[in-house]
């Protein structure tokens, strides 16, 4: 858990602190924390992609995505400047389905803490369009996944068949 670079370090202890500080919807509530681990709420769910693949739920997604979007602009609030004098902000580098779990009544939560730190601000536009990406992609292959017909279509259209 732990990603070390000398232009910016991620401070786990720091990050941590200030997640569990921001009282936000889609971070589990942070028990205990040092160096090392954490220990947050136990959240019952499915991965993002599963839930919609499920659900077969497109405008679910898309909601998630923009609330993830409008979560990371908050965290740039949080600034501090490294030794080399550059304006680092807070964000994270690893947001994507596997690390989001829907509960069974549709409150969607971040549960990996490992990426978030500070970052140089030029990189806080690339990290988001990484971001959205990342999750745009994998929620576009749950839908397709979950219509077993456009599945098939597919197949068939390539000279294979499914039964």
């Amino acid at each position: 858990m732990s990603r070390n670079n000398s232009y910016f370090p991620v401070d786990h202890v720091h990050s941590l602190q200030i997640l569990s500080n921001i009282n936000h919807p889609m971070i589990p509530k942070i028990i205990s924390y040092d160096n090392y681990t954490y220990t947050c709420e136990r959240i019952e769910g499915l991965s993002l992609a599963e839930y919609v693949r499920k659900n077969r739920d497109a405008a679910f997604a898309l909601k998630v995505i923009q609330d993830i979007n409008n979560f990371m602009y908050d965290l740039t609030k949080f600034t501090k400047v490294n030794e080399k004098g550059w304006k680092l902000q807070f964000s994270c580098d690893d947001i994507h389905e596997a690390n989001m779990i829907v509960t069974e009544d549709g409150k969607p939560y971040i549960i990996d803490f490992d990426q978030f730190g500070y970052y140089p601000s030029y990189t806080i536009f690339k990290l988001l369009q990484s971001t959205n990406y990342r999750l745009c992609d994998s929620i576009r292959s749950a839908l397709l996944l979950a219509d077993t017909d456009v599945v098939k279509h597919w197949f068939e259209a390539r000279g294979k068949r499914i039964e």
